[in-house]
């Protein structure tokens, strides 16, 4: 490049050269040959001088156009190679990517570079969802549609220097120790990683797809600038090498600037890193020597380091393509941590506590915050593996809904709510944590035992929104010991359609024009499945929630036991996605709308169950609820029969007290006044002035009847109060089961209408069926009948039909084809 501008400069003194002799038209005359076609191979930088060279020039000969120095097809030419220059100009992105990384040092932004960088610093709630940003590009190069048994690699590791210089150990007691001073992601991709020029292009994003979690170039620069203030960019693809620096030193408010250039792997990678850091930017190398702790020499040592781990070692030298990022003196601090003293810091080494805190973080939370990782990643934090494998070990009773949303009609006005013809499908996964549920009731723990709402997005299922009470957000009833179990609701958006924020920390609903439609859609279908799940499981424990938890709590050492061995490398079990949960398939879906709500029938969830081999701990069978359900529907049928005979109650007439007189005591009283009717005193009574006497006193009728009858009443009396009471035992056992009898009788109606309507349902199908089947077999026969003229054919025989009686011999005569 140096030579180039030289030779720019060497010409363009000879074409502004005004001589008149026979050796400066010479000059002047190969000058413009060669600037012409210097214009066609200039490059950007380039570029803009040999525009203001060639108009000059052009000028000139313009002027001199009388004399015999230069010829009207250099003029010409001259002009063609302004014009070719100029859109050159214009045009940067048609020049080659060798020439784009040599440009792009010196490349800045018109926005202000330190309000950017703070801007980037403020993007995320803490440094692990930093980090987690930065894996999930990781990640992404790990899955690919042509070689989906690709072998992905994604190792985090300390980045650790040993240096006997004396500026590196003039702080350390200790200075030949080993030191911890930053973090390294690296991973292999699968297909060839885009230019790194584009990937440090400020407010650009190198991903647009619906299965991809990263955004490669936008997440990079903001996940960077969160944990460190110096970070390093190493990509090595096809063959080709290039670096890549991200400083907060390097942003000025006249723009931002986040150089890289390419490294070619023949030469000298010390040499290339040196001419770049000394001679060609010295601000760049400024700031790169705080990877050496002021000593550029260490940090180019340490790069160099990297590099060759990349190119050569047995991990990454076999390896097509890889990516390497390098973060230096992270900014962390653990919140457990938070109120110690430093005093118990290694001297020499105050980044160790840092990284290691902020890997230990990241080794804990990464299992839950994939679940479709598959089996072919190697992920490492440090030298432990980590698998992922988190909730089908923790959750009991697990169950599997699917349900179709629609993005752009309310479900309120939709006929097809159920199944959209242009929604799209999410997986609802929902069980009971036990052990979430025991360690909250530790006064010492943060865990709550409320409902756990969690929400996975596309191909990688990555944790995009958790809510650890996610009854508000849902619409149930959040007061009391409601879902308090340890319910977890997770919704799997594996299609990849929910809207994203840039640093994938919630849901963008506002980015589609029916954005509160889509929510609104979203979360009423999570309320129905979580309300209908949680109250179909409580209604097993006769809606007593106390005994619900305890049947949770009951299987927490069980559970326990399986999510410590999930770490086992022998230990195996099947992802939420290939896994066969207990689900509700297997009739329609047991849901309905109400009042502007998704509601769920348990009556028919039962029916639509159907029990999942990988669902490993029940808090109840199949058949245990079939029998609580009868047992249920008995109870019903039994309160129901006892509700209806309180609703028309027998009329018993109320007895009186009455004296009891005797035969003699009767005959003397002169006169026996009758009372009005209890129960019924409109009616008027008839007064009897027939004094008694023994010969007014049957015989038959005994004194045990007379005290049944109510004070004063005759037996005429008590025949003329309607109706008559049931006084005995067997006439209300009678009654019961003509009830009993009724019942049937309607029952039995009921299930004639329906067997009515199925054999009706039937007819018409059969109809139906036959006919289709006719059908098919007259296409059938046409068919056959076709294959038999073009089989005749080919065998050089046309078959001829006689008049005579079909099947008889001789019906049919074979003659030559013409042909």
């Amino acid at each position: 490049m140096a030579e180039t501008i030289n030779l720019v400069d060497t010409e363009t003194i000879n074409l502004v050269d005004t001589e008149t002799d026979a050796e400066a038209e010479a000059n002047q005359s190969v000058t413009v040959a060669e600037t012409a076609t210097l214009a066609e191979t200039a490059t950007v930088a380039e570029t803009a001088t040999l525009i203001e060279t060639l108009t000059a020039t052009l000028t000139e000969t313009v002027t001199q156009a009388e004399t015999p120095t230069v010829t009207l097809a250099e003029t010409v030419t001259l002009a063609e190679a302004v014009a070719k220059a100029k859109k050159a100009l214009e045009r940067p992105l048609l020049l080659t990517h060798t020439e784009r990384q040599n440009t792009s040092t010196r490349k800045t932004t018109f926005i202000n570079g330190i309000g950017l960088w703070h801007s980037w610093t403020r993007n995320f709630k803490t440094p692990l969802l930093a980090v987690l940003d930065l894996l999930d590009n990781a990640f992404d190069a790990g899955f690919s549609t042509f070689n989906p048994t690709f072998k992905s690699k994604i190792y985090i590791t300390e980045d650790k220097w040993m240096s006997s210089e004396s500026n590196f150990t003039s702080v350390s007691a200790t200075p030949f120790q080993e030191s911890v001073t930053g973090m390294v992601i690296a991973n292999n991709s699968a297909d060839p990683i885009c230019d790194i020029l584009s990937i440090l292009e400020v407010y650009k994003s190198a991903k647009a797809d619906c299965e991809s979690i990263g955004e490669n170039g936008v997440g990079l620069k903001q996940g960077c600038a969160t944990i460190s203030d110096l970070s390093f960019v190493l990509i090595r693809s096809n063959e080709k090498m290039a670096i890549g620096v991200i400083a907060k030193d390097l942003q000025h408010e006249a723009g931002a600037y986040l150089p890289s250039y390419p490294l070619e792997l023949e030469g000298s990678i010390r040499e290339q890193l040196e001419k770049i850091f000394k001679v060609d930017d010295p601000e760049v190398g400024r700031s790169a020597a705080a990877y050496g702790f002021g000593d550029l020499k260490i940090a180019i040592d340490r790069l160099v380091k990297h590099i060759e781990d990349m190119c050569s070692s047995s991990t990454w030298g076999d390896e097509k393509h890889v990516f390497r990022l390098i973060m230096d003196k992270l900014r962390y601090r653990n919140v457990k941590e938070s109120s110690q003293e430093s005093n118990n810091m290694e001297d020499g080494d105050p980044y160790r506590r840092a990284v290691n805190g902020l890997m230990q973080e990241i080794k804990s939370a990464l299992p839950s915050q994939y679940i479709h990782i598959p089996l072919n990643f190697d992920v490492k934090v440090g030298m432990e593996k980590v698998y992922f494998n988190y909730w089908q070990t923790r959750l009991a009773e697990l169950s599997v809904f699917y349900v179709k949303i629609d993005p752009d009609n309310s479900f309120r006005v939709s006929d097809d709510w159920m199944e959209p013809a242009f929604g799209y499908h999410i997986r609802v996964f929902v069980g009971f944590d036990p052990i979430r549920f025991l360690e909250s009731e530790d006064p010492n723990s943060s865990e709550i035992k409320t409902l756990s709402l969690h929400l996975y997005s596309r191909k990688s299922g990555r944790l995009i929104r958790h809510d650890p009470d996610g009854r508000s957000i849902l619409g149930l009833t959040a007061g009391g010991t409601n879902y308090c179990q340890g319910l977890t609701v997770i919704v799997d958006d594996f299609a990849g359609q929910l809207p994203l924020n840039p640093t994938k920390q919630d849901v963008a609903f506002s980015e589609q024009a029916n954005g509160q439609v889509h929510e609104k859609n979203l979360y009423l279908w999570i309320n129905a499945i979580a309300g209908g799940y949680y109250n179909y499981i409580l209604d097993f424990f006769n809606g007593r929630k106390g005994d619900l938890s305890n049947g949770v709590k009951g299987l927490s050492k069980k559970l326990k036991k399986l999510y410590d061995q999930r770490c086992d490398p022998k230990f195996q079990i099947n992802s939420l996605a290939k896994g066969r949960y207990t689900n509700y398939t297997r009739r329609q879906l047991p849901f309905r709308r109400l009042n502007g709500k998704i509601m769920c029938t348990k009556n028919e969830m039962t029916e639509a169950r159907i029990e999942g081999c990988d669902t490993q701990f029940r808090l109840f069978t199949e058949n245990a609820m079939i029998l609580k359900e009868e047992e249920t529907r008995e109870k019903k049928r039994t309160k129901r029969g006892v509700r209806s005979k309180s609703k028309t109650p027998v009329k018993r007439a109320r007895l009186e007290e009455v004296e009891v007189v005797t035969i003699r005591e009767r005959s003397i009283s002169p006169e026996v006044t009758v009372p009005r009717n209890s129960r019924y005193p409109s009616r008027s009574r008839r007064s009897s002035n027939v004094q008694s006497s023994p010969d007014n006193i049957s015989s038959s009728s005994p004194l045990s009847h007379r005290l049944l009858l109510k004070g004063g009443e005759s037996d005429a009396e008590v025949d003329d109060t309607k109706p008559p009471a049931l006084t005995s035992a067997w006439q209300l056992e009678a009654e019961r089961w003509k009830a009993t009898a009724e019942k049937q009788t309607r029952d039995s109606e009921t299930w004639k209408t329906r067997a009515r309507l199925l054999k009706a349902q039937y007819t018409q199908k059969k109809v139906f069926y036959e006919d289709a089947l006719r059908k098919k077999e007259e296409e059938l026969a046409i068919y056959k009948k076709l294959a038999g003229k073009a089989g005749a054919n080919t065998n050089g025989f046309v078959v001829a039909k006689s008049s005579s009686t079909e099947g008889e011999p001789g019906d049919t005569l074979k003659t030559e084809s013409p042909i």
